[in-house]
């Protein structure tokens, strides 16, 4: 009897032993294997070897006809490149070309996602990356490929492809223990503005571009120390109001005891205060009058920043005044770029870094003045209308500082024998060319000056003899009608095509005007004719021209660089200058 039993228990053991089996390997063949819903994988730095974890997922060849490959949309054509390659790779694996798409479409259960996608795999494992990181991993049912730039997909993508095309992938196609992560090595891993953790703060911006501007520089250089960037809010979306604010403007949130302070300031004998730093318990406020106190904070104390393990900067509180220079700035902005959203970025930027009281743009086309509206705000206003009849066509556009002047009269005039008529143009001349003037009154003191922009013929198909002579009528015909708007101090800016020597640049300095690059107290004459070539072009042919009663206001004259952030701006160099204007007050 005893034996039996015993050979009965053993019957029972061998009986659940191979319904285990069964079970399992019915698992093995119905779906890949995968990880928890939400996976952190280990990561690895840019010095150190992979670290392998266990491995608790993989992916095998078998199971790749299970998988969509898919790209985040709107990415570079260097992604989707490399996101090509991938389908043609994993085809040669497996034999079957997997469905690519974009993250646009249904979501399925088997992805490998490239790059910053919708789907909450490509968030969670972003979630742990600074900006300059970038990897790849399993998470959940999902392989993903990215980094938070385009520049980092692509190098994520492009090192996973190394890896399936080299060693052994017969069965296992991607493992955890094959997973990656570049750590960029940012300067510090804390930013404290006064004390307060920026990157745990909330920056709360509800006022206008110039607002926005110096939260957005404030978010860059976070960014740049530390790979992340603070929340930026407004009042309305601002949730938990117990989190340390940097306040950037007007907001509700500003201690009353700062609010009164600047209020009474604002209402003393001296006139406006350009800005103001208050420092209290868990806050910060930032608060400026002019664009000039921003600009100011921008240029001289966002720089101060002391870079370390834990990056600080001080800013000293109370009022502070910048004066309000007045400035004029020339831009060619090429009509080339007007679909380019890069240069249209870069052109902007360096409007925006120098902040010009007026500026004077060429080649300014529709698409281009919708940019340049866009882009500047409500910092400036324009005026001036296409060469084109209807308005349409390149603009002379002048941009004036909205918070500086009070426009009294503007206009556009044609440079032809028939000044008022829209689309004419002289008979030689290549294209229809304009003046746009605008006679401005400042703000504060109530001098008025008269604003000139214009862009002269090209020599196209015409020889460089009939080219100079249409130049020289043109010019001719701009003296005249400026002669017509009234005794004021005058600045006439804009791309001439011509060199000192010619005709048509004499004829202003015989009547009168003045260069402002050989009057100026402070500067330098060189080129502003680059063509976007590195090659040496000695080119001047961009302009700043002033009546003779500013022969001794122009305090700096300078040509601004080529490139920005090694990348091109402009055929031209921006040229600008700063002028002290005579107070005359309109009687």
């Amino acid at each position: 009897m005893k034996k039996i039993s015993v050979l009965l228990a053993l019957f029972v053991l061998l009986q659940c032993f191979f319904l285990v089996a069964c079970n399992k390997k019915d698992e093995e063949e119905g779906t890949p294997a995968t990880t928890p819903e939400v996976t952190t994988p280990e990561t690895t730095t840019s010095d150190e070897p992979p670290v392998e974890p266990e491995v608790y997922a993989e992916v095998l060849i078998a199971d790749l006809s299970k998988y969509n490959l898919i790209c985040a949309q709107r990415a570079p054509s260097n992604v989707t490149g490399q996101f090509w390659q991938l389908q043609s790779q994993i085809q040669k694996m497996c034999g079957t070309a997997p469905l690519a798409e974009s993250d646009y479409y249904e979501e399925s259960e088997f992805e490998i996602l490239i790059g910053s996608t919708n789907r909450e795999e490509s968030q969670t494992f972003l979630a742990d990356l600074l900006w300059d990181d970038y990897g790849y991993a399993i998470v959940g049912n999902k392989i993903v490929i990215a980094g938070h730039t385009n520049a980092g997909t692509f190098q994520a993508i492009k090192l996973f492809l190394q890896h399936i095309k080299s060693g052994d992938h017969t069965t296992v196609f991607f493992s955890n223990k094959d997973q990656y992560l570049y750590r960029y090595p940012y300067v510090s891993d804390t930013f404290l503005l006064n004390g307060i953790d920026v990157l745990s703060a909330k920056i709360v911006v509800n006022g206008g571009a110039d607002d926005q501007r110096l939260a957005q520089a404030l978010s860059d250089k976070s960014l740049e120390l530390c790979g992340r960037r603070p929340e930026i809010v407004t009042d309305e979306t601002l949730i938990l109001k117990s989190d340390p604010l940097i306040i950037i403007g007007a907001s509700k949130h500003v201690p009353l005891d700062m609010k009164a302070e600047w209020d009474a300031a604002q209402q003393t004998v001296e006139g406006q205060f350009s800005y103001y730093v208050g420092n209290g318990e868990n806050i910060v406020w930032i608060n400026a009058a002019v664009l000039e106190g921003y600009s100011a904070i921008k240029k001289n104390i966002l720089p101060q920043i002391q870079s370390n393990e834990t990056a600080t900067l001080t800013i000293e509180t109370g009022l502070f005044k910048v004066p309000q220079l007045f400035s004029v700035m020339s831009f060619n902005v090429y009509v080339g770029n007007q679909f380019n959203k890069a240069y249209i970025d870069r052109v902007i930027a360096t409007i925006l870094d120098n902040t010009p009281s007026v500026l004077g743009v060429q080649e300014a086309s529709v698409p281009w003045m919708t940019a340049l509206k866009s882009g500047l705000g409500d910092i400036y206003t324009s005026v001036g209308v296409g060469r084109d009849w209807g308005g349409l066509g390149e603009h002379s556009a002048i941009f004036y500082r909205t918070d500086m002047f009070n426009l009294i009269e503007s206009g556009t005039k044609w440079l032809s024998n028939t000044p008022d008529q829209e689309g004419t143009k002289l008979t030689n001349a290549n294209f229809p060319r304009i003046m746009t003037y605008a006679i401005l009154e400042r703000k504060t003191d109530g001098a008025r000056f008269l604003y000139v922009n214009t862009h002269l013929d090209h020599n196209g198909n015409n020889s460089v003899e009939v080219a100079e002579n249409v130049r020289q009528a043109q010019i001719e015909i701009l003296i005249a009608e400026i002669a017509k708007l009234g005794d004021l101090p005058t600045i006439v800016t804009g791309d001439f095509n011509v060199t000192p020597d010619a005709s048509a640049y004499t004829t202003m300095i015989t009547n009168g005007y003045l260069d402002a690059s050989h009057v100026a107290a402070e500067g330098e004459i060189l080129p502003t004719y680059n063509g976007m070539s590195d090659s040496d072009i000695d080119v001047l042919i961009d302009y700043i021209f002033v009546s003779p009663e500013l022969a001794d206001a122009v305090d700096t004259y300078t040509v601004c660089p080529a490139k920005r952030d090694g990348q091109w701006i402009s055929d031209h160099n921006a040229i600008i200058a700063t002028i002290t204007l005579p107070v005359e007050k309109a009687e």
